[in-house]
């Protein structure tokens, strides 16, 4: 930066004084009263926390793995697809920074089978609780759930006895789910019907309990693919 009537082959500098002894070099800061000080510097090492082992299920095959953080309850919920087409899931904990562990393997729906590729897992802050979403896999039709899971501080555990919601009896393909963290959570699927792309809002309660499904918006004339995108945009709700 140059000042008018500045000699321009002069650099625009400031005096200062240095407080104590100033290696030629260092890094320095100015100080209240106007003198300046060296920073002192310290060097940090870096390492590779613990690792663990989150599933121990040989060869029957394990897929759809999520994991998600829980900042409220600064809890981990991991969530997997085993053999038997069943959602299960374990709570995962962090310790001085680099420890993990696990908590016990409860099952998170065994009510029917889960299509592959619809598994979807959120925080909802609204709740503070897990949405886990999924599409039923049967025969002839296709339905999209979403379900509510606490965390017990309590018992350092999952508590998977909340809310579960079924959008409605549109045979679909469940794709990405979001929270506004303010009380609604969207759904993003395929009508099996028509191949079109809709979207469609259920409500949340503070308990996690679910209020009703809104009224399904086409956004998408034919055959979106499981590669969209998701996203809440919190400027325009």
């Amino acid at each position: 930066m140059r000042i008018i009537g500045n000699d321009t082959s002069i650099p625009r500098q400031t005096v200062k004084v240095a407080s104590g002894t100033v290696t030629s070099g260092s890094p320095v800061i100015v100080n209240s009263d106007g003198t300046v000080s060296s920073v002192a510097t310290s060097s940090v090492s870096q390492s590779n926390g613990s690792e663990l082992e989150l599933i121990n299920d040989g060869n029957n095959g394990v897929t759809q793995h999520k994991i998600v953080y829980n900042p409220h309850h600064k809890v981990c919920l991991a969530v997997y697809r085993k053999y038997d087409g069943y959602l299960y899931g374990c709570r995962v904990s962090v310790t001085n920074g680099t420890t993990l562990s696990k908590g016990t393997e409860h099952v998170l729906y065994a009510g029917h089978q889960v299509r592959g590729n619809t598994v979807n897992l959120i925080y909802d802050a609204y709740s503070k609780c897990w949405i886990l979403g999924w599409t039923k896999e049967t025969s002839s039709h296709d339905y999209r759930y979403v379900r509510a899971i606490k965390y017990n501080e309590a018992a350092n555990d999952i508590f998977v006895n909340t809310g579960i919601f079924n959008y409605n009896t549109d045979s679909s393909h469940m794709y990405k789910i979001v929270s506004n963290n303010a009380g609604y959570i969207v759904s993003v699927y395929e009508k099996t019907t028509n191949g079109h792309g809709y979207a469609q809002a259920c409500g949340i309660n503070p308990d996690g309990s679910f209020s009703g499904a809104g009224t399904a918006v086409t956004f998408h004339g034919y055959n979106p693919t499981e590669g969209i995108t998701l996203a809440y945009e919190p400027n325009c709700d």
